[in-house]
Formats: C-alpha cells, sequence, structure tokens
C-alpha cells in the first residue's frame, strides 16, 4: 500500500520531466531550426555544413534545405 502512494506522487514529476526532455529536444532540432525561416547548407560534393561562404569556389555546387523543401545552387548564383 506504502509502495503505491509513493509511485502515484513519483509519477507526475516523471512526465514533467519527460516533457521538459522533450521540448528541450525539440527546441534544439536542426528541424526547428527550419522551421524559424533559416537553411541548412551543404556543399554538394562533400555533403559537409556550409558554415562560411568563404570556403567554398566559384561553380561550387550547395544544397540549401529550408523548412519544406531542398533546392540546389551553385556559388556563381550567390553574391558574397
Amino acid at each position: 500500500m506504502e509502495y503505491r502512494r509513493t509511485y502515484e506522487v513519483a509519477q507526475p514529476i516523471e512526465t514533467k520531466r519527460s516533457t521538459g526532455i522533450g521540448a528541450t529536444l525539440n527546441a534544439v532540432s536542426p528541424l526547428s531550426t527550419l522551421a524559424r525561416g533559416y537553411a541548412i547548407v551543404t556543399g554538394a560534393a562533400t555533403g559537409q555544413v556550409v558554415r562560411d561562404a568563404a570556403v567554398l569556389g566559384p561553380g561550387d555546387s550547395v544544397t540549401a534545405r529550408f523548412a519544406p523543401a531542398m533546392r540546389e545552387a551553385s556559388k556563381a548564383a550567390l553574391r558574397s
């Protein structure tokens, strides 16, 4: 009987904790970043995330992932 009372009290705490962890993971998710209007740009040849446009050479192809879709472009079409 005592075990049951302890479990009933602890259960809401665990539910709140797991809900909080889920919210934190969702906040740092790359998909959440995309939903806020950002894009993730990767080099077409390497698949690596491009953190600085200066590492791209003329004609380098990149893939930009937006929330609803992905698009391909080359640096020749981009302005510095």
